[in-house]
């Protein structure tokens, strides 16, 4: 177990919820996203890459511009990912084009629902309802659902008259999607600083 309870997990898994992800992300200027367990602030700058190259006009006034929210319940772990994306691709917070908030990811983000493309970086033990309701019309979401040891990373898939298609991609090792409290429990303490010169 990682710092706080997390891990950044396999490369392979987060290239191929960003290939099943790349439809709706990169399919018009408005388009709204969801990175549920922010953690690192990878996967939220990445869905925003995906969204609108570096190179894309900046919306003009009263236009709507894509957004990517990233929603992490661990605060240190908010300011991580806020500290990973100013340093790399700091027009992304500047512009408002991804926003990070400290919150329950299971509950979403219903302020700014509903979303294009969901993304949730920790397992649910079956399809998050509360998250699929954000789901907009011809949104995807992926998610990987099943109890640690037998996780599918999954594709859901909000058609036009509202109904969900579940797709099984290929089995998958995340963290369980819990409360920040479950969590702090599961954390390993943070390694020791290294020794001062």
């Amino acid at each position: 177990m990682g710092l706080y309870g997390c891990r950044m997990w396999c490369a392979l898994q987060h290239a191929m919820a960003l290939e099943d992800l790349r439809p709706v992300l990169s399919a018009g200027p408005q388009r709204k996203a969801l990175d549920v367990g922010a953690g690192s602030g990878y996967m939220t700058a990445a869905m925003a890459l995906l969204q609108s190259p570096p190179d894309m006009a900046p919306a003009r006034p009263g236009q709507a511009q894509p957004l990517v929210v990233g929603i992490e319940h661990i605060p240190q772990l908010a300011q991580q990912a806020i500290e990973n994306i100013t340093r790399d691709q700091p027009d992304l917070l500047a512009s408002g084009r991804v926003r990070i908030a400290v919150s329950d990811g299971r509950l979403g983000y219903p302020s700014e629902e509903p979303f294009d493309a969901i993304y949730v970086g920790a397992a649910a033990l079956k399809e998050p309802e509360q998250l699929v309701k954000q789901l907009a019309p011809g949104g995807r979401m992926v998610v990987p659902v099943g109890e640690l040891g037998h996780q599918i990373l999954t594709v859901l898939q909000r058609g036009a008259d509202g109904r969900v298609q579940a797709t099984k991609k290929m089995e998958s090792v995340f963290v369980p999607l819990t409360d920040a409290r479950t969590q702090w429990s599961a954390a390993e303490p943070p390694p020791p600083p290294p020794p001062s010169t």
